[in-house]
């Protein structure tokens, strides 16, 4: 058996398995019956045509014996010296003398030999001499004429010969007739010259059919001799026609053949003397009748097995694949929120044993999964507490950070003596301070593009007019999270390192899109002065690896886009955070790349 079909009957289900075993066991029993009973039947069917090949042989050589009987009978009249010189070799006078004493003769010799019917003698030359007979007919005589026209007996022939068969219109009866010829041997050879005439023995059928022509057996096969498909006679008369219809269709080949829905086996042979086949049949019921009973007890073995199978697969069933399912059903319960240990089963059996055995193991893996939940939980919790603890860490990094930039723009303000100004600049850091120190680490970014046009606002007042700003941001996108003041240090860094200088014409964009994994990407592009391409190497390189812990020690990335960087990593995972990118056609582009969602533990909206 190949592997893969092995392993997989064994990977069945039992309930499967048993089945499969009672099914492959229970086609193998029949199988098994069905090659027993055919090679029995050939074998009594070979027997059988044993039997009737020697019944054929027999009956064959019995009526040959028969057939020889009369040829001897005629052979000894046709070669009486009496006959023939008493009517033979005489004149016709002579020969009128002669009728009584010759018909006689002829009578006494029908009479000893039962198969002959009637006798007639003619005479190349003469009158047809007939013998009397209480059976003979019109029709006898009108066979006689026929035979005497059909083989030509004026014309000289040499050995005796059986003709063919004839039926009396008159009586229905079969005849055939036994042709010896007459020679004067007197003084030599046969020769045409010396050709006198012959005997015609006419025989009758139907005297060949009541003989029992085999003993081998009280069931006698039924035998028929046939010419030229028609019965000469038969034991059978009502089924001789049928039969030699049938064996004409078949094509004169042993075997089975069917006759008015009854088969019959079927042996053909010949009849020497003559152009007769002779036919040994036999019915292939009483054929079949010694394996019948075979058949019979067959049947109930089969059913016998196949209901003792049946027993034993429910019995299986219900003593061990019924428990075992429950077993399994239960166990797969195991560990859902609703799932209990129950298991009930017989008690007492080995399967009954078994699942108490895992009742009890379960539960103590129930009571252990309990305390590693509860231990896992506070480990979960004491993890969640430490990454709320950095990021709350690195956002105070970022509020006073603004703060003293601005602070230090309100004391230029004063000196200058910008009141309106003041007033404005102070009422935009309270809303952001506000916003800053709010509950919740995670904001949507529709909220921080919120903040981000008030910072904007502030650096207006602080710059006038020199630099504007774009935002570009996909709607789909806006309410997806990010960390609170995000895009603010990296705005700050745009304006005050990047467009430092510019006196008019600096511009910074913010573009949002989702990216080919569904992600979230935001850009900070300003068209500056930007940065060398090995700086900024160096920077991805530092922000790549800086991890959650903020390791750098390089002031500038930490306050500002390495503090981003690790706020987006302890948010959304390591494979987030902050990439620089050179603008087009020049500056420098800060890019976001944030997850579709933020660690739930993490994210609390504000009150």
């Amino acid at each position: 058996m190949p592997l893969p079909l092995a392993r997989r009957i064994t990977n069945m289900p039992l309930r499967r398995l048993i089945t499969l075993f009672i099914s492959v066991s229970t086609l193998l029993l029949l199988i098994a019956l069905f090659f027993f009973y055919y090679s029995f039947y050939r074998t009594s069917l070979k027997t059988s045509y044993e039997y009737m090949n020697t019944a054929l042989r027999q009956s064959s050589g019995e009526i040959n014996a028969l057939l020889d009987g009369v040829g001897a009978s005629m052979l000894g009249l046709a070669y009486s010296d009496d006959v023939y010189r008493q009517y033979v070799d005489v004149t016709p006078v002579e020969r009128l003398d002669m009728v009584r004493v010759v018909r006689t003769m002829l009578n006494r010799l029908s009479a000893s030999d039962p198969l002959i019917d009637r006798i007639a003698l003619h005479l190349r030359d003469g009158p047809t001499l007939f013998s009397d007979n209480a059976s003979g007919t019109v029709g006898s005589y009108m066979i006689f004429r026929s035979i005497i026209r059909d083989y030509a007996l004026s014309e000289p022939f040499l050995d005796l010969r059986f003709t063919r068969c004839y039926t009396d219109q008159s009586t229905g009866q079969v005849y055939f007739a036994c042709l010896v010829p007459i020679y004067n041997t007197a003084s030599g050879a046969r020769s045409a010259d010396r050709y006198a005439g012959a005997y015609v023995a006419l025989c009758a059928a139907r005297d060949l059919a009541y003989r029992k022509y085999t003993d081998i057996s009280p069931a006698q096969p039924i035998i028929v001799v046939a010419e030229d498909g028609f019965p000469v006679f038969t034991s059978d008369a009502a089924l001789a026609p049928g039969l030699i219809r049938a064996i004409t269709e078949h094509g004169d080949r042993d075997g089975p053949v069917r006759v008015d829905k009854t088969t019959y086996q079927l042996r053909i042979g010949k009849v020497d003397l003559t152009d007769w086949d002779i036919l040994c049949v036999m019915p292939d019921a009483q054929l079949r009748s010694g394996i019948n009973a075979i058949r019979l007890w067959g049947l109930i073995l089969t059913l016998s097995v196949l209901s003792v199978q049946i027993l034993m697969g429910y019995t299986l069933r219900r003593s061990v694949v019924r428990p075992l399912s429950s077993i399994v059903s239960q166990i797969h319960t195991v560990g859902t929120d609703n799932g209990t240990v129950c298991l009930t089963v017989p008690d007492g059996s080995e399967i009954g044993i078994l699942a108490m055995d895992i009742k009890d193991m379960l539960e103590r893996i129930k009571r252990m999964n309990k305390r590693m939940m509860d231990a896992t939980n506070a480990l979960h919790r004491a993890h969640t507490d430490r990454l709320e603890a950095q990021i709350m860490f690195l956002q105070a990094q970022i509020n006073p950070h603004f703060l003293y930039n601005n602070l230090e723009c309100i004391r230029g303000m004063t000196a200058a003596g910008q009141t309106d100004a003041i007033r404005r600049m102070v009422s935009l850091m309270a809303g952001v301070y506000r916003y800053c120190v709010s509950a919740g680490q995670v904001v949507s970014i529709r909220e921080e593009l919120d903040i981000a046009r008030q910072f904007f606002s502030i650096i207006e007042l602080r710059y006038g007019n020199r630099f504007s700003m774009g935002v570009y941001v996909d709607d789909e996108i806006a309410d997806r999270p990010i960390p609170k003041m995000s895009l603010q240090p990296i705005l700050e860094n745009s304006f005050l390192h990047g467009l430092s200088g510019i006196e008019s014409g600096g511009r910074v964009e913010i573009r949002g899109r989702v990216d080919p994994d569904g992600d979230t990407l935001l850009s900070v592009c300003d068209n500056g002065h930007g940065i060398d391409r090995e700086t900024q190497d160096e920077l991805n390189r530092k922000l790549k690896n800086a991890g959650t812990a903020g390791a750098d020690e390089d002031g500038e990335l930490r306050i500002g886009i390495q503090n981003v960087n690790s706020r987006i990593q302890l948010l959304f995972g390591q494979e987030y955070g902050v990439t620089l990118l050179p603008g087009k056609p020049q500056g420098l582009c800060v890019t976001l790349s944030l997850g579709r969602a933020a660690r739930e533990q993490l994210i609390e909206k504000p009150d």
